[in-house]
């Protein structure tokens, strides 16, 4: 049967993100620094900080489906 207008889509691959003081809970001192935790990023339009993950040095994007948000039509995530 095709999507009907009244069903909902659940994906059941998607996750919601872990709490940000998960593994700065739970690692060694030596490690924090290079442990995964978030950070605020400036965004380059000068609108408000965004939230990202830094591990090891690298910076990984924290995307609000990922926090449970919403995907809108045309895969625009609000």
């Amino acid at each position: 049967m095709p999507l009907q207008p009244w069903m909902k889509m659940l994906s059941t691959d998607d996750h919601l993100i872990e709490h940000p003081k998960l593994w700065s809970g739970r690692l060694p001192k030596k490690f924090l620094e290079a442990g995964p935790h978030i950070v605020e990023q400036p965004r380059p339009n000068g609108g408000p900080p965004s939230e990202v993950w830094s591990y090891e040095g690298r910076i990984l994007p924290l995307h609000r489906a990922e926090r449970g948000g919403r995907q809108e039509a045309g895969g625009v995530r609000r």
